[in-house]
């Protein structure tokens, strides 16, 4: 994959903000029409960004500097607006691009590339979503892969933002048990690591090293919750030096959350913020993402 590509994406979506709407003028039309909130101008390019795109011309949109350029550049648009306008813009895409079967099944993997794979910077199940949604309906697609995306829909769908995060038992450092659910922080920074992830250990060193965790955790305003998702006793025993005293440091014992499919585990880490209520916040994002939700919501006390 061209690294450009990558480089694009994450530049525009870690630097793309939703920005409140201006206020209507009605002194006149063309008052009007200059004053109309941004977020409308996006909505109209996003949504008519491939009425111009001819996907019966397969050699164009399998080129990497045609076909997934104008890919890579739709779908650093979505931030920009909402969540409901970005799935109606998915959807409409491919609607289009089922003219022409190459550039469907073409656009199809792109969408699972960019959006689901886990090792991509723009992974983001929320936006994999009405992808699956649409092919699940789809004429276009054989009932042998209606039913694996049916699957996959299923997995993308539980937890998602705004829903409480299933509950669990787990094993505490001191041999008793807990749940997910206890605790009374305004804030739960729910982390899935197994120890002989380098990766891992990554995150969980700029989690540790993080002045603005630390002093939300000591405000208890934030609690870390680190689980252990690989049910191996004494590999998660002798890798308790790694996790912080101020952190709760958890382990699957039986290996429910994968064996049952509680959460959709692709890598390790996975990270979830959870609100008092325990209702997912953000879902499976990187650790700058979810920092930076935190510092939107809770104002640092000195």
């Amino acid at each position: 994959m061209n690294k450009k590509y990558w480089a694009i994406l994450l530049i525009v979506f870690v630097c793309s903000c939703n920005s409140g709407p201006d206020k209507r003028q009605t002194s006149s039309s063309a008052d009007s029409i200059a004053s109309a909130p941004q977020s409308s101008k996006e909505e109209q390019q996003l949504l008519s960004y491939w009425d111009d795109v001819d996907f019966r011309d397969t050699t164009s949109v399998r080129n990497p500097d045609i076909g997934e350029q104008q890919f890579v550049d739709f779908i650093a648009m979505l931030p920009k607006v909402s969540d409901a306008v970005a799935a109606t813009a998915i959807q409409s895409m491919l609607k289009k691009a089922e003219v022409e079967e190459v550039s469907f099944r073409y656009y199809i993997e792109k969408y699972r590339h960019y959006l689901y794979n886990p090792n991509s910077p723009m992974h983001k199940e929320a936006y994999y979503k009405p992808v699956l949604d649409y092919l699940v309906r789809s004429p276009k697609v054989s009932d042998v892969d209606k039913v694996r995306y049916s699957t996959l829909l299923k997995l993308v769908t539980q937890n998602q933002v705004g829903s409480v995060a299933a509950n669990f038992r787990y094993l505490n450092a001191k041999g008793g048990y807990n749940r997910l659910h206890e605790g009374k922080g305004n804030y739960k920074l729910l982390v899935f690591y197994d120890p002989t992830c380098s990766h891992c250990a990554a995150v969980l060193h700029d989690l540790r090293n993080s002045d603005t965790v630390n002093t939300f955790i000591q405000k208890e305003l934030l609690e870390v919750r680190a689980i252990c998702a690989v049910p191996d006793r004494e590999l998660w025993k002798g890798y308790q030096g790694s996790i912080p005293k101020n952190w709760t440091n958890g382990l699957d014992e039986k290996g429910e959350i994968i064996a049952k499919s509680l959460y959709n585990i692709q890598a390790f880490p996975t990270i979830y913020l959870l609100d008092k209520e325990n209702r997912v916040l953000v879902k499976d994002e990187p650790f700058e993402s979810i920092l930076a939700y935190l510092l939107r919501k809770i104002t640092p006390v000195s």
